[in-house]
């Protein structure tokens, strides 16, 4: 009894606060700040004014599904947002449901479970008007909402990588805010009561060491295709990832410090990383320690990203270490470097800004086989930072690279990039498209074997050969 009547209290309280903000000419969110959890019980665990699966509904919410579907994965946190004066925010998580991945949800209205399939539209969220628990009246129409969230994925699942905030301002109706944008657009009756709609997926924020943080998020609010008017209630929404039943379980998402914003607000940077190429073939030139050596035929990927950010890669990176007095190359074999999570800026919106320091694990490469890549040998104790710095504009870029290498205590090697897609302009002797080949000595050097690819010895008879791959010998026992 005592802890309904506290619960009642509770909630009149943010009654009353409800009814002063939407009195105010910019109505606020109450418990926004996720400041206040006085209606925590033992079956319910949200924030005040907030939901979750305990207070859920639907089918889901009664008989054999009920211990599944009405559990805890919400809780308070003492982690707050850089600068906070508050000391809470909430968080929420992802849970294994046997057939799929629950995924953490706090919303201002009422889960609803209708489906054992994730992306079943019975599934969903949903304003319920006559309900100031699973309500609220807003009033005012803001130009954006502002949250700061700090994603802490399990695991990356690289097709659904994205965690997510939605918002929806409707009027008097009970409104449902479905799992997937195809569910939402088929709902054309629930879709008409829509006055302004606000949405984001977004990726985890991490610093240079790969430790998550948090980040801020302003998100403007959209009136295209909404034909309602009445700005009578609002809807907020986050989930541990965008797509229903998709994550890894344990996923958390920590929430603090919602705001409505009703200011002017500027306009969102242009997504310059569509304007890119999806690869760039062209002339690369090295210099180590200052020094140059012969230019190579290369490609450089790029890698769009629903955020706007780009992943870029230069796979099988190698050098010219050697030329012989016929005009051969030996090489030095780095392997494949990948730069990510970077952010193409433009000052007017044509030449396209592309610059990013980071450190980097280099990995093995691919082609050709049968080498030893020095990258995966330096990279052992801990990444070999990288800086990149260019511009592209229609097919063209240009960019350097500036890599640099502990070798040992006190003995590095830097390395210098430049890339160009103007190879008529490159000042560089070119080195064609390489096909690599073996050879194989007797070790009074007469040569026995050669062929294209990996060496083979089965053909020879046994003894200790010498192979040469791209300008690699090592001595080889064949048995």
């Amino acid at each position: 009894m005592v802890k309904t009547l506290r619960k009642v209290m509770a909630l009149a309280a943010l009654a009353i606060t409800t009814g002063a903000a939407n009195a105010q000419e910019k109505p606020q969110i109450p418990n926004s700040d996720f400041e206040s959890w006085a209606t925590v019980s033992d079956t319910n665990h949200a924030p005040d004014n907030w939901n979750s699966f305990e207070t859920g509904g639907g089918s889901m919410s009664e008989g054999f599904f009920k211990n599944f579907f009405v559990v805890q994965a919400v809780d308070r946190s003492e982690e707050v947002r850089p600068g906070s004066t508050g000391k809470y925010s909430a968080v929420i998580w992802a849970r294994n449901a046997i057939i799929a991945t629950a995924q953490g949800n706090l919303t201002l209205g009422r889960v609803i479970g209708g489906s054992a399939t994730a992306t079943d539209k019975a599934n969903h969220n949903q304003s319920i008007t006559s309900d100031a628990q699973f309500s609220q009246k807003l009033g005012a129409l803001p130009k954006a909402i502002v949250a700061w969230v700090k994603f802490v994925p399990k695991a990356i699942v690289e097709d659904a990588p994205y965690a997510r905030i939605s918002a929806t301002v409707h009027d008097s109706y009970d409104y449902i805010e479905y799992g997937t944008a195809e569910t939402s657009a088929e709902d054309t009756e629930n879709a008409s009561h829509v006055v302004a709609h606000a949405e984001q997926n977004f990726r985890p924020a991490t610093d240079d060491d790969g430790k998550y943080q948090w980040q801020r998020l302003e998100i403007p609010f959209s009136t295209e295709n909404c034909t309602a008017t009445d700005p009578a209630y609002i809807i907020v929404n986050l989930a541990t990832n965008s797509i229903p039943g998709k994550g890894t379980p344990d996923d958390s998402l920590y929430i603090d410090d919602i705001e409505l914003i009703y200011d002017d607000i500027q306009e969102p940077e242009p997504n310059y990383s569509e304007m890119l190429a999806d690869s760039y073939t062209g002339v690369l030139t090295v210099a180590i320690n200052g020094d140059k050596v012969p230019s190579t035929q290369e490609v450089i990927n790029i890698t769009k990203k629903e955020d706007g950010t780009i992943d870029l890669s230069l796979n099988n990176f190698k050098f010219v270490s050697d030329v012989s007095e016929t005009g051969e190359f030996s090489y030095m074999f780095v392997g494949n470097i990948l730069v990510t999570d970077i952010t193409p800026t433009s000052e007017d919106g044509k030449q396209i800004n592309i610059s990013k320091e980071q450190n980097i694990i280099i990995t093995e490469g691919t082609e050709p086989e049968g080498v030893q890549w020095l990258g995966p040998m330096l990279s052992q104790n801990g990444g070999i930072p990288v800086k990149i710095n260019g511009t592209a504009e229609d097919k063209d870029l240009n960019l350097g690279i500036d890599i640099e290498f502990e070798m040992m205590p006190g003995l590095s090697m830097q390395i210098h990039v430049d890339f160009t897609t103007d190879t008529e302009n490159a000042i560089a002797t070119v080195r064609p498209a390489t096909t690599y080949g073996y050879k194989v000595y007797t070790l009074s050097g007469t040569c026995v074997a050669s062929g294209a690819g990996k060496a083979n010895l089965t053909s020879l008879p046994k003894g200790i050969y010498i192979v040469e791959n791209n300008g690699v010998r090592t001595k080889v026992l064949n048995k």
